[in-house]
């Protein structure tokens, strides 16, 4: 799988824009038949440039019934005023369903089965500025894009509590009237 640290290049010919990473690490993440998963990130700020995410489209996916992905960090599109102030702390989000933070979540199909797997390849679309967008004006400086690659993969359901206290208790019943005779 490729490296997923991806440097954003700016359309104009410019350094760096920064370097985004998804987490967990590899870009693989797992559920079971219903439920819904989903990435963490890092985004590191570029030295100049101010930098706002603006969409993310999951490309060439390889079984794309599995599952529906919602964008989490395009709507925000960054830590300050939409975006990630020039020389700012890494932006960074685990993966939160609750609150709605991190990358993306995944909602895998409740009719999947287990050892099924999507992968394909995000597109993020992001904009860098030489100023705070939220006061400047115009000061948009380019457009780009980078690609992450991503893998879902469908675990077997881990049984419930009870079932699982219910079947030891079998075991330990059948061993006993095994010994007995």
């Amino acid at each position: 799988m490729r490296n997923l640290i991806l440097y954003l290049t700016i359309a104009a010919g410019a350094a760096n824009a920064g370097v985004i990473t998804l987490s967990p690490a590899g870009g693989t993440i797992a559920g079971t038949p219903g439920a819904t998963v989903g990435w963490g990130f890092r985004l590191e700020a570029d030295p100049l440039d101010w930098i706002s995410v603006v969409g993310i489209v999951p490309l060439g996916e390889d079984n794309p019934a599995l599952g529906t992905f919602i964008d989490f960090i395009s709507p925000q599109g960054g830590p300050t005023f939409g975006a990630l102030a020039a020389g700012a702390p890494d932006w960074q989000q685990d993966f939160d369903l609750t609150q709605f933070q991190g990358f993306g979540s995944y909602t895998i199909d409740p009719g999947a089965v287990p050892g099924d797997h999507n992968s394909g390849t995000f597109l993020v679309l992001f904009e860098s500025f030489t100023d705070n967008p939220a006061t400047c004006g115009s000061c948009f400086d380019s457009s780009g894009t980078a690609f992450l690659p991503f893998q879902v993969n469908v675990a077997a359901p881990a049984p419930e509590p009870g079932t699982a206290l219910l079947a030891g208790l079998a075991l330990v019943l059948w061993g006993l009237r095994c010994v007995r005779r």
